[in-house]
């Protein structure tokens, strides 16, 4: 018996000391650069962060909003996320249990952003531009056969200038998606972004304007042990001239722990990503947690931790 309760809590204890040591050094990682980093990588989950981004065929709740609103009809029951850091926040619940007559996925995300402003721009003098983005979004999804699944979402988005005029810009958008699950351990994904959104008077400042893109994604778990994914992200506007490729892989460890690792290349920024992660999936909550590091261009890092309730 004692064998036994050693070989199964031991990794266990581990794995939260391990966590713990993230949370501290999380922080002291966005206080000192994210602001300023620009990421390619969307809105996503810990869970695809640590697989390189990938997830537009994947099931995950806390990516319904963001990634693909068709995978909403997978997720079969009740679920409560939340992921935060010293510069962004995202809670969100989602409801696709059986009894439900439409599925849907409430989210709140909110990032603080810096703009670098050129000499003036700013009346007071300024170098920078504090930003506050925040966006509102709901998910609604449904099976239109066995194995097909589409959603939309519909966000709220805005962005307020912490500057001396006190500005905001608010805009509504659209997102539509489709997934095929041909087998119960493969799926194929397409998703288009802020369908018809022209900013012709570019009132939103390019680091943080909504972009017109689609992309597509596949992911297929082989013996319930090791998944592969992969997503193909368009440019702005559709163009295929500089898409972001994304791949990863998970590795079920243990029943509960899952390790990931994954890549990330934007052919029009030349932005590289390195990612890892590890994942605790309980019976009562899931904790995930992601790393990413710029190889190439720059010296871009983030850490992210989600936590994600069913009930």
């Amino acid at each position: 018996m004692k064998t036994t309760l050693k070989s199964t809590f031991a990794p266990f204890h581990f794995f939260i000391a391990i966590i713990g040591l993230m949370f501290y050094f999380t922080d002291s990682v966005f206080q000192i650069g994210f602001p300023q980093a620009k990421s390619t990588i969307r809105n996503n989950s810990s869970q695809s962060d640590g697989a390189g981004g990938a997830g537009i065929g994947a099931v995950n709740a806390a990516d319904i909003n963001y990634l693909n609103p068709a995978v909403l009809v997978h997720s079969f029951g009740r679920y409560f996320y939340t992921t935060g850091g010293s510069t962004r926040f995202a809670a969100g619940i989602s409801e696709a249990s059986k009894d439900v007559i439409m599925p849907a996925s409430l989210a709140y995300f909110q990032e603080f952003r810096n703009r670098d402003l050129k000499k003036g721009e700013s009346d007071l003098g300024l170098a920078v531009q504090p930003m506050t983005v925040k966006d509102v979004s709901l998910a609604l999804g449904d099976f239109i056969s066995q194995s097909m699944a589409i959603g939309i979402t519909g966000h709220q988005y805005s962005v307020s200038f912490d500057d001396e005029k006190n500005q905001s810009v608010t805009r509504t958008l659209l997102d539509a998606g489709l997934l095929w699950s041909p087998l119960q351990n493969l799926g194929f994904g397409l998703v288009f972004y802020n369908i018809g959104f022209i900013d012709k008077s570019e009132v939103f400042p390019a680091e943080v304007r909504p972009l017109t893109r689609f992309a597509v994604g596949t992911h297929f778990l082989y013996k319930d042990f090791l998944r592969f994914r992969a997503d193909l992200l368009s440019g702005d506007h559709n163009s295929m001239k500089g898409p972001t490729v994304m791949l990863g892989f998970e590795d079920y460890m243990k029943k509960w722990l899952i390790w990931r690792i994954g890549f990330q290349g934007n052919q029009d920024t030349g932005q590289q990503l390195g990612t890892t992660g590890l994942g605790f999936e309980g019976p009562r909550f899931v904790l995930n947690y992601a790393f990413q590091r710029e190889m190439v261009v720059g010296d871009y890092s983030k850490h992210s931790i989600d936590l994600t309730f069913p009930f």
